[in-house]
């Protein structure tokens, strides 16, 4: 589901004139957006996250949210210094619907 969500975003995004990079989460909500300072027991709450290293603050899903983000923008840098060479897209799958006698394990007469 998820899969076929990102699908359609990169979709209406290419269609209104935008690019979007499909990024790892992994670890954003254990790293400091503003050090770069990654540990798994960093966050002292849900809600808070705090950097043990730089002292840094903030909502533990802004903080994320920013790492993502970044991540976002070197990928950008990235694909501007190769030349920006173009961008492959999946394409969906055509799914066939079944006929009424397939559904049912009949065979057609």
């Amino acid at each position: 589901m998820l899969g076929r969500l990102a699908t359609w975003v990169c979709v209406k995004a290419e269609e209104a004139g935008r690019r979007t990079w499909l990024v790892d989460p992994a670890h954003t909500s254990q790293q400091c957006a503003r050090c770069g300072h990654t540990d798994k027991n960093i966050r002292q709450s849900r809600d808070v996250f705090v950097c043990q290293r730089c002292g840094h603050t903030a909502h533990a899903d802004l903080n994320a949210a920013a790492n993502i983000a970044d991540r976002g923008r070197a990928c950008e840098t990235a694909w501007r210094q190769a030349g920006t060479p173009p961008l492959p897209r999946r394409t969906p799958r055509l799914r066939r619907r079944r006929t009424q006698t397939a559904r049912h394990g009949l065979a057609p007469t």
